[in-house]
């Protein structure tokens, strides 16, 4: 399988970032172009250590070197579960264009309240629509994971309440 689901964003000095979740590993790699697309950086692994398999990143970028990057992920190594549990990954960075950049990164809901469960790629998760986020696991499907989950999902709105901020320069 291909990597796919590129997606860009660009910074307030025009610097090009560009993530996906690669076809080999099933992880999210970052790329930066800083001459407007002519040339790429090497690609870096940017998921969260324990995340095994993430699908559909989507990235803003602010300020130079400032990135937030949100993909569903799951902890769980087992691909064929089928009730392995999916959170919504926030990763972000301030100096996303140093040679050597750091990441912090957090879950977007509880773990113990997955927003998916089974199968979520390569390719689409039944029910979540991504781009935003989105829940197809509640109610039942929270605690017992053989419950037939919410199709299609619930919509999940996403709030920072601390940590780095995408634009400090203004």
């Amino acid at each position: 399988m291909a990597d796919h689901e590129v997606t860009l964003a660009v910074d307030t000095a025009d610097n090009i970032y560009a993530v996906w979740q690669d076809g080999t590993f099933r992880l999210t790699f970052l790329s930066v172009s800083r001459d407007h697309g002519l040339s790429w950086s090497t690609p870096l692994m940017i998921t969260p250590p324990g995340v095994h398999e993430t699908n559909f990143p989507t990235i803003a970028a602010g300020d130079p070197g400032r990135i937030a990057v949100l993909f569903p992920g799951s902890q769980s190594s087992d691909f064929t579960d089928g009730a392995r549990p999916w959170n919504i990954y926030v990763t972000v960075s301030v100096n996303a264009l140093d040679s050597n950049p750091t990441f912090t990164w957090t879950t977007a809901n509880s773990t113990s309240d997955p927003v998916h469960r089974g199968d979520c790629g390569p390719g689409r998760c039944d029910g979540i629509f991504w781009g935003t986020a989105s829940d197809t696991c509640v109610d039942a499907c929270i605690t017992d994971p053989t419950t037939e989950q919410l199709r299609p999902g619930r919509g999940v709105s996403i709030r920072e309440t601390k940590g780095p901020v995408l634009l400090v320069n203004r």
